[in-house]
């Protein structure tokens, strides 16, 4: 008996590529974010360490590609100026993984179990998994 559907798209779900777009202007606060201490960590690496415990790759957008100092890859947007979604599709095109999770440098609670439990909502032919509060999606 072959196997079934949920089983192929659980195996997909250990496969996950993580993502921190942290490529921003600042233009707001006038301080990069990815730099800001939050604890012992910087957000950057808060993000980081929060995408490793539970994804095989982890990529940073950070605009240009090169401008954050670290052990991690980073990967340029695609477009300059373009915002997240130029980040976003940097790393997608960039993941090993069909299914990317990504979080916003300025997440101060970033949730491996939120990460997760989207992820296996995953149904292994939709675009994107999004979650919805208050009638609202929550990008």
């Amino acid at each position: 008996m072959g196997r079934s559907r949920s089983r192929d798209v659980a195996a997909e779900v250990t496969a996950l590529t993580g993502v921190v777009l942290a490529g921003g202007h600042s233009r707001r606060m006038g301080v990069d974010k990815a730099g800001l201490t939050l604890g012992d960590q910087t957000l950057l690496e808060r993000a980081v360490s929060c995408l490793r415990a539970i994804c095989d790759e982890v990529l940073v957008a950070s605009g240009d590609g090169r401008r954050l100092a670290g052990p991690w890859r980073q990967v340029a947007d695609v477009q300059a100026d373009a915002g997240p979604l130029g980040g976003l599709v940097a790393a997608l095109e960039a993941a090993r993984t069909p299914l990317v999770a990504a979080l916003a440098v300025d997440a101060l609670s970033p949730s491996q179990e939120l990460l997760m439990f989207l992820a296996q909502r995953w149904d292994g032919r939709s675009w994107a998994v999004v979650p919805r509060a208050a009638g609202r999606l929550e990008p």
